[in-house]
């Protein structure tokens, strides 16, 4: 092999090793499920029509195509993108596959975000992009994690008032915890329980 050969073949391979590493996302959507199952994070699916929606590109141009985001986003979510393009020609089978998930989940505006488990259950869905760039944007999927989670803690709505007051006590204290209250006797914290109790419907 002539040494401007190996030349080229070097710079094309440092070049796709780079893009690899800047997190290029997935564009099918049940290969994003089986990689937020194996990793144990949550999906991120952006729904976009790349070469006719005029929000789409500015999300793409200002938020998904930084690298900032790439690495922060990574940190929880698998990211699929599936596109609805007009003038760009994809695979048939991805398009049937795209649109079989845009029927799925009611899908109405491009460009839409929707939050997800790894089983495909949303729990965030955002439309439309005005602006504000990565940070914004990152902070919103934080956010919307942070809630997810604040979910988790609270009692089964099944077991309305059959709730024990030493659960009440667990889930007021793990709540304020959660959000770094600073109950600073536990008289505060029964009071809060108690509250939770009329709340919720046990006592």
């Amino acid at each position: 092999m002539s040494p401007l050969k190996t030349i080229i073949l070097a710079i094309f391979s440092v070049a796709f090793t780079a893009t690899s590493q800047a997190g290029d996302f997935l564009t099918d959507f049940d290969a994003g499920k089986k990689k937020a199952a194996a990793e144990k994070k949550c999906m991120l699916v952006k729904f976009t029509g790349s070469d006719w929606c005029p929000p789409c590109i500015k999300l793409d141009k200002e938020v998904f195509s930084k690298k900032a985001f790439k690495s922060g986003v990574e940190k929880d979510f698998v990211v699929v993108v599936l596109d609805y393009p007009r003038k760009k020609k994809l695979p048939a089978a991805q398009t049937k596959t795209n649109k079989e998930v845009a029927k799925k989940y009611n899908l109405r505006s491009y460009p839409t975000v929707m939050l997800m488990d790894s089983q495909g259950k949303v729990f965030k869905s955002i439309s439309g992009y005005s602006g504000g760039g990565v940070e914004p944007f990152l902070k919103e999927l934080k956010n919307s994690l942070k809630s997810r989670k604040f979910q988790y803690l609270l009692p089964d709505p099944a077991h309305r008032g059959k709730r024990s007051q030493t659960s009440l006590w667990f889930f007021a204290s793990t709540t304020a915890r959660f959000y770094r209250a600073e109950l600073r006797t536990v008289d505060e914290v029964q009071l809060l329980s108690q509250g939770c109790a009329i709340h919720l419907g046990a006592g």
